[in-house]
């Protein structure tokens, strides 16, 4: 389940999609404490 946000970029790396749209279907569960998945960025690391 948590791998849900990796594979979803990856279909969409697949489409030739934009790397703004990666990027938000990669990070949309990501946390600003760190708390979050699939990379648990913290903070600015995390992409607006």
């Amino acid at each position: 389940m948590r791998q849900h946000p990796v594979i979803g970029a990856q279909m969409l790396m697949e489409a030739d999609a934009d790397d703004d749209l990666l990027d938000i279907a990669l990070h949309h569960h990501e946390k600003y404490d760190g708390s979050g998945y699939p990379h648990r960025l913290r903070g600015e690391a995390i992409s607006l």
